[in-house]
């Protein structure tokens, strides 16, 4: 059996391009993650999403169109006026719908993909205003028909941040994660600036094992309305079918998102967001199941469309 460990530089490197310029589920959100140092939770939240991943040409032939839904319950209690601990269980489900003749050897390399997963997490914070994460994750993430024992991801985070003034929170930190025949390292970088009334600067997505907290620019002009341009970099990592075209392989996709996002307060509790953006940079790639490349391929710049709604109590 092979092992092969990754460092993930194009996860940070995209962040930090758009910098210093909690969303989106499914692909962006897919196989979960904790809240970063920076973020406190609600005592319970749950988030929901559904996204279209518009139809991609691959370049070596074919086309493919994703839909994506997830569901997601989180759940915090304040140990301390220092300490809290925090729990999460999501379900996220890819529908991938590949042309009669993709570029994967003529075959449709997948289909529908479910990721199950649950996280817990420890944060605390001094009376100096440093904060302190550590969180696990823990979860399934495979094709319908994989070999349950064989499509298991785990990992975890580390991280700490600043509360440099009222309107600035800085942050380090790094993740690591087991996704199958892989071990995924990757630097994180949190910020919450708030520039003014109006604009503020923060992290866009969670961190997990589909990589680093993106980053968005977003803008306020009232209690009940909010508008963000944002960017990150995610990959997602699945078992396939035991009786599929690559018995037991392993799929997986990568890509760098941006979008514009529109929200709207509809209670105090209750948010929904339109999110509209594009696919940049997008490969699929097949895997035997000891992680042996078989066959990569780009796809096309892709739009995609999302609507999320968040209840917090």
């Amino acid at each position: 059996m092979s092992i092969k460990y990754r460092v993930c530089w194009p996860a940070w490197i995209p962040s930090f391009f758009f910098a210093w310029i909690m969303f989106y589920p499914g692909f962006l959100e897919a196989q979960g993650g904790p809240l970063t140092a920076a973020e406190e939770f609600p005592r319970w939240s749950v988030n929901g999403s559904a996204y279209y991943q518009f139809q991609s040409d691959l370049d070596r032939g074919g086309n493919f169109s994703v839909k994506r839904f997830s569901i997601n319950g989180r759940w915090s209690h304040p140990v301390n006026s220092s300490l809290s601990l925090g729990a999460g269980l999501r379900y996220a489900y890819d529908g991938y719908s590949f042309s009669d003749k993709p570029g994967f050897s003529g075959r449709a390399p997948w289909g529908d993909i479910h990721m199950p997963d649950l996280s817990l997490a420890a944060f605390y914070r001094t009376e100096s205003d440093w904060r302190f994460l550590a969180a696990a994750t823990g979860g399934y993430s495979g094709e319908s028909g994989a070999e349950p024992g064989d499509s298991i991801i785990y990992g975890g985070i580390l991280s700490a941040s600043k509360k440099i003034g009222p309107d600035l929170t800085l942050g380090l930190g790094a993740g690591i994660y087991r996704r199958f025949e892989e071990t995924t390292f990757f630097p994180l970088i949190f910020v919450k600036w708030k520039i003014s009334d109006q604009w503020t600067v923060g992290n866009a997505l969670q961190a997990g094992p589909t990589g680093p907290a993106g980053l968005e620019l977003v803008y306020r002009p009232g209690e009940d309305w909010g508008f963000g341009l944002g960017g990150a970099y995610r990959s997602v990592r699945f078992r396939l079918d035991r009786n599929g075209a690559v018995p037991n392989g392993i799929g997986s996709e990568k890509s760098i998102p941006v979008w514009l996002r529109a929200s709207r307060r509809l209670t105090k509790e209750i948010n929904l967001d339109l999110y509209g953006g594009l696919l940049l940079g997008g490969e699929l790639s097949i895997e035997d199941r000891s992680g042996r490349e078989l066959s990569t391929d780009d796809y096309r710049t892709t739009p995609f469309l999302a609507l999320t709604f968040s209840w917090r109590i």
